[in-house]
């Protein structure tokens, strides 16, 4: 009895064993997969760096902006200083 009932769990066990085998990924899929997967990544790179150089240039466009505003402010506060010191004052 107990010989029957370990050859009927033994033959369950192999017939588990089996499927679960014949589940996993083959050697060649998984090596496509792994392609497929590292050239979205590459592409995906590659976007990301097109918009990052965009952003960059964007950013170098908006300092050369904002420098050129800085100095024009500069030069007024320079200009509007000298204005004043080189006025002659009222007669009292």
């Amino acid at each position: 009895e107990y010989a029957q009932l370990f050859a009927a769990l033994i033959a369950r066990t192999a017939k588990d064993i089996d499927v679960l085998i014949d589940s996993l990924p083959s050697e060649e899929s998984t090596a496509a997969l792994q392609a497929a997967s590292l050239y979205r990544l590459e592409e995906e790179n590659h976007e990301a760096a097109a918009r990052l150089e965009e952003v960059v240039y964007r950013g170098d466009v908006l300092l050369e902006k904002i420098q050129s505003a800085l100095a024009d402010i500069a030069q007024s506060q320079l200009k509007t200083r000298s204005g004043t010191h080189s006025q002659p004052l009222p007669d009292s």
